[in-house]
Formats: C-alpha cells, structure tokens, sequence
C-alpha cells in the first residue's frame, strides 16, 4: 500500500474517532436534561392594556369682531374722559387657553411702541374679560379694552390721514398671537379756558384816579392753540339791599363805562401792550396760548399754557362814590 492510501485511512480513522465523541456527549446531555417537554408562552393573561397617545395642537386665537368710540369728545382740563376698543375672541383650544389681551390707543402720527404718552399714545395692558357666555362651545370671549384719555390728547383732524388708532393683541397659553387695528378714531378738537380767580378786584379808586394792575392767570385747558377775546358789560351803581340782606341791587343813576378798564400782556401796560375793553367783543387773534403736549394731574403741568393778564381801571372826575359791579368775559377760540 502506498503512502497516499495510508494517509487517507488515517484522516478517516480520526473523523470517525470525532464522530463518536461527539455522539456520547450529545446521549449524555439529554440524559441529563431530563425528558423534553412542550415551550409554554409565561406572559399570557386573560386581558392586555394598551396606551394610547396623541397630541392637540395648538391654534392661535383670532380677533372675531371689534368695536370702539370712534368720535372721542375730551372732558376739559383737568377731567378725563373715558374711550374704549370692544373685541370677541375666538381660541379653538377653548376660552381658557386665552392668556392675555391687550390695546394700544395712539395718535396715527406717532409710532405704536413706545411710554405711555398723555398726548400720543395710551396703554391698557389687560383688557377686562366680559361674562364666561359663549357660542356653546366655550370657544370665544368678550373683552373691553378702556383708555382714561387727558385733555391733551392730541386732536385728529381729516388732514391728519386717518385720526387714531386702536390696535389689540391677543396671546394664549401656548403662546399663540394675533392682533387687530381699529383706524380713523377721531379726537375732536377741544377749546376750553380757566382762570385761577373768578373776581377783577380793583379795590378803591378815587375820583380821576387809576387802580393798581390786577394779575389774572389764564390757562388753556384745550388740546388746540387758543386765541382769546375780550368782551365786558358797564359796571353798574350798587345800592345794598335793605334790612342786610345779601347782593346787590342796580343803581340807574350811575355807571362806568366798560372802556375805562384795560387789558394788558404786561404788567406795566405799555402802549403796545394795552388795550381797552370794549362794549362788544375784540379777538387777539395772535394771543396764540399754547396747548399742553403733556398733561398729568389737576395742575397745568406746562408753564407754556399758562400766560398772566392785567386789569386795571380808571375813574373818570365826578363819578358817584358807590360799589360798582360788570363783568369780563373772556371767550377761547381755536387758534390752529
């Protein structure tokens, strides 16, 4: 036998020699096993619970409607006056979701952020939610946006290119945002005057002599520069009433004429400064008494709208020693 016969009957010597080892071990480990039984599944039970998930979006809200005062009369200074911007919301989500609504009120020549500005620009920052009533679904809401407006706010005339505007914001809690503008709010012109003393006192006066200037503060309490005119009535003889009662009675058989009292820009009543107040009415059409651009408080709040005016009279010889009493009447007008 050659030596490639040998080689090949000992490789398969060694095979079969593998071979059976391999069985022994696989019989001795089923012995050890034990019998083979059928796979059972541990986790069967008689009910299964299933999660669920998903989730709502959500949807800004919207501004459904809108209304305001769109003609706002001011109150004279120093009172306010009361304008408004009405909404209805509408939120998907629910009227609960709404977070905050808020308004701006400002003057279209101007810009829409910015301070609180008594002439340009008001700010309410949590309109005042209306009842919980809805549509059914709960899904809208009324709020009343107000503004306290000062006298000065700024006037809007039609050359002004649309007056003011309210624009309103909506947010809710997921931060959704929507807004609406209400254009072409009208602040009408307001021409209004004060004077911080209600009486001319000019005291004692002799016969042929002048009274001392008798200082008036006036004040423009309008939102427009104002021009001013005078007008007056005579003063009449007073004769007291009998028995000590109050006021006076008039007294035909004496006047002084209207005309011996004069107005004056300054104290010392200078020929240019002076005039004298006439039986009808005179306009300083140049008086131009400027209007507050600011305006907090009872006070006037500007130096500017304020102006000082004199007042003096003079007696003319002979005049009948009495009490006598007439009137000034001042009267604003629209200096613009």
């Amino acid at each position: 036998m050659n030596k490639k016969v040998q080689g090949t009957h000992k490789m398969n010597n060694r095979r079969r020699t593998v071979i059976g080892v391999l069985i022994v071990l696989f019989a001795l480990a089923i012995v050890a096993r034990g019998p083979i039984r059928d796979a059972v599944y541990s986790g069967a039970v008689t009910s299964v619970t299933l999660t669920t998930t998903a989730t709502v979006t959500s949807i800004a809200p919207t501004i459904n409607s809108t209304a305001t005062t769109t003609s706002i009369d001011l109150a004279a200074g120093p009172d306010q006056t009361t304008a408004w911007c009405n909404v209805t919301i509408h939120d998907d989500n629910g009227n609960s979701d709404i977070h905050n609504v808020n308004a701006t009120l400002y003057y279209n020549g101007t810009t829409l952020v910015g301070a609180d500005d008594t002439n340009l620009r008001y700010v309410n920052y949590t309109c005042h939610p209306g009842s919980a009533a809805d549509n059914g679904s709960g899904v809208w809401r009324a709020y009343n946006c107000s503004f306290t407006l000062n006298y000065c706010a700024h006037v809007a005339k039609s050359t002004d290119g649309g007056g003011w505007v309210c624009s309103v914001f909506v947010n809710d809690t997921s931060g959704g945002r929507n807004s609406s503008n209400i254009t072409n709010i009208a602040v009408n012109t307001l021409v209004a005057i004060n004077t911080n003393q209600s009486t001319v006192a000019y005291g004692s006066v002799a016969p042929g002599g002048t009274s001392g200037g008798v200082e008036i503060t006036i004040t423009n309490w309008g939102n427009v520069v104002m021009d001013l005119a005078h007008a007056g009535t005579n003063m009449t003889n007073q004769s007291e009433i009998s028995g000590g009662q109050a006021g006076f009675l008039p007294n035909p058989d004496g006047q002084i004429n209207v005309s011996q009292q004069n107005y004056s820009t300054e104290s010392a009543f200078t020929a240019a400064s002076a005039m004298k107040i006439p039986n009808g009415s005179i306009t300083n059409a140049t008086y131009n008494l400027p209007n507050a651009t600011a305006c907090v408080g009872s006070a006037a709040s500007q130096a500017g709208q304020n102006r000082s005016a004199w007042y003096r009279l003079n007696v003319v010889p002979g005049q009948a020693p009495s009490t006598y009493q007439g009137y000034i009447i001042l009267t604003a007008s629209d200096g613009t």
